[in-house]
């Protein structure tokens, strides 16, 4: 069984560490992307499982998601977000997008981690 792939993008470098090491301990591959063009240069190159970003309002996160769905539709997708009030989606493609608050418990991030790589399985119709 192949490890699942994460791309990680989180424009706080010791968040993006931490997260990487804790989801890496429990056994996944995680790539991280300084960048939204890095991010997306991985995302053309390799077949992603999930993936995990920092929701930035600045630089239109719909259009991140839109573009990240045209790319890898069956890929989920994870906005980390400091903002909760905005939590309203607009759109389908939004609607699609689990959101989590900072700062967060990263045993319960790699619970809701599961849940949705779980899902891509299923959706898959076997597990990788």
């Amino acid at each position: 069984m192949s490890k699942r792939l994460l791309i990680l993008l989180d424009d706080e470098l010791v968040t993006s560490r931490a997260l990487a090491l804790d989801l890496a301990e429990a056994g996944y591959r995680v790539e991280t992307a300084a960048d939204s063009e890095e991010m997306f240069r991985r995302l053309r190159a390799e077949s992603i499982d999930l993936l995990i970003a920092t929701e930035d309002r600045e630089n239109a996160s719909k259009s991140v998601v839109e573009e990240v769905r045209q790319i890898r539709p069956g890929a989920k997708v994870v906005l980390m977000t400091t903002d909760w009030e905005e939590e309203e989606s607009n759109g389908a493609e939004m609607s699609a997008v689990t959101r989590v608050r900072k700062p967060f418990d990263l045993e319960a991030f790699r619970a809701v981690v599961d849940v949705l790589l779980e899902e891509v399985t299923e959706a898959n119709g076997s597990a990788k």
